[in-house]
């Protein structure tokens, strides 16, 4: 003798496959979201390592541009300082002249830098225009 299914037991086993429904999509949710997460964080880490990237490059070229700038000038005093002790004191009167136009060959340096010489006399630029 076998005994039919009560209302309780199908209404258990209709109630069970209606909680899993749900779940098959929650599930796809849940990884869609995971996905998306990780391509999103993916990406940020590769901009913010291009950006790094960048960076370095751009702190790599402003270092050569800047220790050719001083190489340069060091040239440029080294220069002065052997010119300041052949001069006669008659040559060292006309040298301010000479000194002001040498700075000039320095397009980097702008402003309002003076050029000072060996009796400490400041010549500053005249401004163009």
């Amino acid at each position: 003798m076998q005994i039919a299914p009560g209302p309780s037991t199908k209404q258990a086993l209709t109630s069970g496959w209606e909680s899993a429904i749900w779940a098959l999509p929650v599930l796809v949710l849940l990884a869609f979201a995971g996905s998306l997460s990780w391509f999103a964080f993916d990406v940020h880490e590769q901009a913010v390592e291009q950006e790094f990237r960048a960076l370095e490059s751009d702190a790599r070229i402003g270092e050569a541009q800047v220790s050719g700038l001083l190489r340069n000038m060091d040239q440029f005093l080294n220069t002065v300082a052997r010119e300041q002790r052949s001069l006669t004191p008659a040559q060292r009167a006309s040298y301010d002249d000479v000194l002001a136009e040498r700075k000039n060959q320095f397009p980097e340096i702008r402003g309002n830098n003076p050029a000072i010489h060996s009796t400490g006399r400041a010549l500053t630029p005249q401004p163009s225009g």
